[in-house]
């Protein structure tokens, strides 16, 4: 059979789930679970399916959804980042911590499915193009392009080629479903440096960046603070300084330096 498998997970999960069982309770990380399927659930209402059609597994942050068609992988895709988008913008005293986006991506290709267990190299090319993927994207393989209706294939980008995180590279569209708006177009947004940051491998280094953008010590967060929060301090930070640019150059330097051999 051929189908569309969307993956899709929340940008910076570990760290916010680490962060509020640390501060609340492990009780509280189940609650956060069960929001972020609700996200899910928004999507699938969106397209008229129920999780017994087609989720065939979910687990904290993640979701693994078969469709029968492409386009229902789009529309998906859209209502979901619709709603955490509403719900960023009603994050009490806009609190990054508090904000919630997506990575998504899919894949279309032969699956097999009995007795409830699927199996397809689609499945694997799905979660590889969902890590590929940016926050508030849609990131698609060929197949999924070429199965939508031409009104859809006009909101993706020209073709493009993304590395797996193996010695891999896949062919792509992409579609930007939700920008962030609280910075102009010609500016690094906070959704991208939020990115770079999960991606950034030791991710515990957060005093290096600081001396880098010449964060002044007065402002700096103070040792007792998690990852987490130290980060999101030195990002409203560099906003508030319109050291935006600055941090995202850190941020990409270091990632490139962990990428070399």
């Amino acid at each position: 059979m051929t189908k569309t498998v969307v993956e899709l997970d929340i940008v910076g999960y570990s760290d916010v789930a680490r962060n509020l069982e640390a501060h609340l309770g492990v009780k509280v990380v189940a609650m956060l679970n069960d929001q972020i399927q609700g996200f899910v659930d928004v999507g699938l209402t969106a397209v008229g399916k129920t999780r017994e059609q087609v989720v065939k597994a979910s687990n904290g942050d993640n979701a693994v959804i078969v469709f029968e068609h492409a386009e229902d992988a789009h529309k998906f895709a859209q209502a979901v980042h619709n709603r955490t988008l509403e719900h960023n913008d009603n994050a009490p005293n806009n609190k990054l911590s508090a904000q919630r986006w997506f990575r998504i991506g899919a894949a279309t290709g032969e699956l097999h499915e009995e007795n409830g267990n699927i199996a397809g190299d689609v499945i694997s090319r799905a979660y590889r193009l969902e890590a590929a993927g940016k926050p508030g994207d849609f990131i698609i393989d060929l197949a999924t392009y070429d199965a939508l209706s031409d009104r859809l294939k006009k909101e993706y980008s020209p073709e493009e080629t993304v590395s797996g995180r193996r010695n891999e590279s896949f062919q792509v569209r992409r579609c930007k479903m939700i920008r962030d708006f609280n910075v102009t177009t010609t500016e690094p947004t906070v959704i991208g440096i939020l990115d770079l940051f999960d991606r950034l491998n030791p991710r515990n280094q957060n005093q290096l960046i600081m001396t880098i953008i010449d964060m002044s010590p007065e402002h700096r967060p103070s040792d007792s603070l998690t990852i987490f929060e130290s980060r999101n301090k030195i990002l409203d930070w560099a906003k508030n300084n319109k050291k935006l640019k600055d941090l995202q150059d850190a941020l990409l330097d270091l990632i490139r330096r962990q990428s070399r051999p």
